[in-house]
């Protein structure tokens, strides 16, 4: 099979390979398309130190060429997206793709949504979208153009969580098609200054505290 190699200098190279055979619980995945992330030309800068090639490019798309022991709900020429390493995945990162749904689009799922998932569910332990919240739980959403905080806010409303309080920028416009406005949901213009930023997100919050924000830029004073 062919394996696309990245170095430091972000230059691609192309190698065949043999195909691997998956171990217990890890499916074969013929890959149609690769997704990239920030972190396919991030991680060659750094690691590994001596600037061996790597591979990158582990959101992907394809059919399920072949399944190890133990793995059920899947069957081979299924249509799967997965986050994955080579071209094996585990199959609890393996989902099926809707018949409506194209390999390209589905290539950009895995790794934003387990990254969000990780952030609002492990990290800040809110209820879960099949145990959701019954009453006002304000989260603000610190960059909500992005590609993780859209999955945020989305995961958020399955939660029931509101109300959702967006900061954006010019992506605002895409962030109104994600937000509910009747639950109080609402964007804030981060171009306005901080203690702008700082006064409506109090506003926003209708007097109830504010305990969970998921920031999705980490620079420029975001936290």
């Amino acid at each position: 099979m062919k394996e696309a190699f990245v170095d430091k200098n972000i230059s691609l190279t192309i190698r065949d390979t043999g195909i691997p055979v998956p171990e217990a619980g890890h499916v074969l995945i013929r890959v149609a398309v690769s997704g990239t992330n920030p972190k396919d030309w991030k991680m060659p800068l750094w690691w590994p130190t001596d600037g061996t090639p790597t591979k990158q490019g582990d959101d992907i798309a394809g059919y399920i060429e072949a399944l190890g022991e133990r793995v059920m709900g899947f069957h081979k020429g299924d249509r799967v997206a997965a986050y994955a390493e080579y071209a094996i995945a585990p199959d609890y990162t393996t989902f099926h793709i809707p018949a409506k749904t194209g390999f390209e689009e589905a290539a950009t799922i895995p790794l934003a949504a387990m990254t969000t998932a990780l952030g609002l569910y492990q990290r800040l332990k809110l209820p879960l979208p099949w145990n959701p919240t019954t009453k006002p739980l304000p989260l603000i959403v610190y960059g909500g153009a992005t590609v993780v905080r859209a999955f945020a806010i989305k995961f958020a409303r399955l939660s029931n969580i509101y109300p959702l309080i967006t900061v954006a920028g010019k992506g605002s416009t895409f962030v109104e098609t994600l937000i509910d406005r009747e639950k109080g949901n609402t964007i804030i213009d981060y171009r306005e200054g901080d203690e702008v930023i700082r006064a409506k997100i109090k506003e926003a919050a209708g007097g109830r505290s504010i305990h969970y924000a998921f920031d999705a830029v980490g620079a420029h004073r975001s936290h």
